[in-house]
């Protein structure tokens, strides 16, 4: 082994390089033709282009229509990036492709590179053994030739089907964007329909609670039972009316409580000396004045009578007659008093019983009034409700009719007639560097493999003997 790659330098190689510079060279050229080859006989793929916008969709209250929250910056960009995965999805692209491009070959064909190729000489890949695995061929192609891409910083995405004939690039392109826009129609409507159904369902229901609420006041109002605000009035002017009442009975009553009370400890009755009486009565003074008038004529003959004169015995009697009268008569004042205490006490426990009565009554007007006016009230909220949701509804109905889609094509389908592969230019650098590469690699392979000696250093390190002289070579 002459030279070993670990002990070469650059300039080793380099002289390695220039002594089998042919091989190197050729290599190059090898690569030149095989990447002219390859241009050559691979067919032009062209690159189709359209844009499309996605509209803002905003989330709104179905009952409302308020905006329930306000589209972020992530949101947007999650909506773009989720608009990109269902251009191409699985269910779009297989109902897209059954009607691509009516003729020629625009499936799977094999051959890589070279594929177009092979689709215009007509070695398309053979069809499949059933119809679903030719369709899910056509798919795996498809998500091949289609690319979506999102526009920075914008609601627009572009889509980019490659195909080796430009018509076809196209009617792909374009029925893909339009086949995109109809399904998300349908998916608008789906959800309009849906959403329809949900108010039509919640009208349903508040219809059959308005009516349920309806009847329970028809039957709380029935009879002329409920209580109207001039009935609710007169209780309230009714109670005032007792309260005032009862408070003046009430001070009657303590009145002739206590006057009765004064009266039964005055103890009057036919012994008694006299002094001041609780209670003023015409009966009673007129007795009372006569008593002292008697008591004093009795005092002034007793000065000139004695004990057995008829006179002074004659005005005892008649004293002992008043008292009697005296105390007759306060035994009927004292009579009297009790009485109208009595009558005082139980016209005021009337007059409670009577207030008591009123304020219940009044209670339940009350909460009958307010269990009225809560109906009322709950029906003139539902009613603002249904009337609401009538509304709503024909709402719904007209923007699902003449609503906008949620998608719109921008710039329709175009390709350029100048086609994006091959890269000529890319192919033959690629394929001069790789002849250069693989020429440097065989000369250095070779040269390490080498058996003969050419230089004074070989015989040093094969032969291990020292080099006496060197015989130049003879031109």
């Amino acid at each position: 082994m002459s030279v070993g790659f670990d002990e070469t330098d650059f300039k080793a190689c380099w002289r390695v390089i220039v002594l089998r510079k042919r091989m190197v060279l050729g290599m190059a050229f090898a690569g030149l033709v095989l990447a002219f080859a390859v241009n050559l006989f691979s067919s032009p793929v062209y690159r189709a282009s359209t844009r499309i916008e996605i509209r803002r969709q905003l989330s709104r209250s179905p009952i409302s229509g308020e905006v329930l929250e306000n589209p972020t910056a992530q949101a947007e960009n999650l909506a773009l990036f989720t608009t990109e995965q269902l251009i191409t999805n699985r269910p779009l692209l297989q109902r897209l492709s059954g009607s691509l491009c009516g003729a020629g070959p625009v499936g799977p064909v094999p051959g890589g590179p070279l594929r177009p190729l092979f689709a215009r000489l007509g070695l398309a890949t053979p069809r499949s053994a059933t119809p679903a695995r030719a369709a899910d061929d056509r798919v795996e192609w498809l998500l091949q030739a289609i690319s979506v891409r999102p526009v920075r910083d914008t609601r627009l995405v572009d889509v980019q089907v490659e195909h080796w004939r430009p018509d076809c690039a196209r009617e792909i392109a374009a029925k893909l964007v339009d086949q995109f826009v109809a399904y998300e129609m349908e998916q608008q409507a789906e959800a309009a329909s849906g959403e329809n159904t949900f108010l039509r369902r919640q009208l349903t229901d508040l219809h059959a609670e308005l009516d349920s609420t309806q009847r329970l006041l028809d039957e709380r109002t029935a009879g002329g039972d409920a209580p109207s605000d001039l009935d609710v009035h007169q209780r309230a002017a009714t109670i005032g009316e007792l309260n005032a009442t009862l408070i003046r009975t009430q001070t009657e009553r303590l009145a002739a409580s206590a006057r009765y009370d004064a009266m039964r400890a005055a103890k009057v009755d036919s012994t008694w000396s006299g002094g001041a009486l609780p209670l003023r009565n015409p009966r009673l003074e007129e007795l009372q004045s006569s008593l002292a008038q008697k008591r004093s004529e009795l005092a002034t003959a007793s000065q000139v009578m004695g004990p057995q004169h008829p006179r002074r015995i004659a005005l005892e009697t008649e004293l002992r007659g008043i008292r009697q009268d005296l105390a007759a008569a306060w035994a009927d004042a004292l009579q009297d008093a009790k009485t109208e205490a009595d009558l005082l006490a139980n016209r005021e426990r009337d007059l409670r019983r009577a207030l008591a009565d009123e304020q219940s009554a009044l209670g339940r007007a009350d909460e009958q009034q307010q269990r009225v006016g809560l109906l009322e009230g709950e029906i003139a909220s539902k009613r603002q409700l249904y009337d609401a949701l009538v509304k709503k509804v024909e709402e719904s109905r007209v923007s699902g009719a003449l609503g906008e889609a949620p998608v719109r094509i921008v710039e329709p389908a175009s390709v350029s007639l100048r086609p994006v592969k091959p890269r000529k230019a890319l192919n033959l650098a690629v394929g001069l560097a790789v002849g250069v590469f693989a020429g440097t690699g065989i000369a250095l392979a070779l040269e390490y493999f080498r058996r003969t000696i050419r230089t004074p250093g070989d015989v040093t390190r094969e032969l291990e003997l020292p080099v006496l002289g060197m015989i130049p070579r003879q031109p």
